[in-house]
């Protein structure tokens, strides 16, 4: 974690955010105790899977299936305005930015779309969960259609928590180089399969991040951030 001193943030080299966390099941033996038989390890599958889906009504769920499809309630960032109103519903804020883009704002979920000229279609740009909007409190910050599969939402999401689960799934979480804008402030952690984008307070600076979130919780989770795009931030990180 990034030192800090008197409350700001200090620069320093970049490194594991949190310890990494050891998959599988053990396979050695203390004294007394036999080897994992391989009905033993299904089990032990069976028990967390299990332990996976009673995590509502705080919906880590809700989170660990975005990561891992990319999707949102199976919406992909390339499905139509249309699509996404038919799946999240009428309740959105629109935002146009001229005739070439367009946002659907569903407080949590916001989708985003681009077009070459008046009358083209729209494509998918991306989609963003504006996690940190939670810790507001505010009733709406979850739509009806979210809330009604995954429950309750608690107005904070530690990463660790998440990324402890996913590894669980066998869905990893790679630090890449922060964009040097939001640096040391924010770090952001990479899935390559879903190609989404996990931002996390990396440590409190004054206007640079918001006060009702600790170090360490979830930001926003983004997609797609491609392996162009990160393969880009490593080569400016060099």
């Amino acid at each position: 974690m990034n030192p800090v001193t008197a409350g700001r943030c200090v620069r320093a080299p970049s490194r594991p955010f949190f310890p990494p966390i050891s998959g599988g099941f053990q396979g050695a033996h203390d004294s007394g105790r036999q080897r994992l038989t391989a009905e033993d390890r299904k089990l032990l599958l069976f028990t967390r899977l299990a332990e996976e889906q009673q995590l509502t009504p705080y919906s880590l769920a809700f989170y660990m299936d975005v990561v891992t499809t990319g999707t949102v309630l199976g919406l992909r960032y390339t499905d139509s305005p249309e699509r996404v109103a038919e799946v999240l519903g009428p309740d959105f804020g629109e935002n146009r930015f001229g005739e070439q883009s367009l946002g659907y704002s569903y407080a949590l979920p916001e989708f985003f779309w681009d077009r070459d000229s008046v009358g083209s279609p729209w494509a998918g740009h991306h989609f963003t969960l504006q996690v940190h909007r939670l810790a507001h409190r505010k009733h709406k910050v979850v739509d009806e259609a979210i809330r009604a599969r995954y429950g309750r939402f608690a107005p904070r999401l530690r990463f660790e928590k998440l990324r402890r689960l996913l590894e669980r799934r066998g869905v990893p979480l790679l630090e890449i180089p922060e964009d040097p804008a939001n640096a040391p402030y924010y770090r952001t952690f990479w899935q390559p399969d879903s190609q989404v984008a996990v931002s996390v307070i990396g440590c409190h600076g004054e206007y640079s991040t918001p006060d009702n979130l600790r170090v360490g919780d979830v930001y926003t989770i983004q997609a797609p951030l491609t392996a162009d795009a990160v393969a880009w931030r490593r080569e400016r990180a060099a």
